[in-house]
């Protein structure tokens, strides 16, 4: 539950500062498909946001966010 929350927070800053964060295994995003970054951050409004959290209990909780 407490990983849920603080992905949670980690996608409110992301939104308000207008970046999306890097991920450490896409070396070549597909940015015409779809607006990932790769290893780094870059800058970028994120208007809409999904946050999945799925725990070995069966506790499952899904979250849209939009601006």
């Amino acid at each position: 539950m407490a990983a849920g929350l603080l992905e949670l927070v980690a996608t409110l800053i992301q939104m308000r500062a207008g970046f999306r964060h890097g991920d450490p295994n896409t070396e070549q995003p597909l940015a015409q498909v779809l607006p990932l970054v790769g290893r780094t951050a870059a800058p970028g409004p994120v208007r809409t946001a999904l946050c999945h959290s799925v725990a070995f209990s069966g506790i499952n909780a899904a979250v849209v966010l939009r601006r």
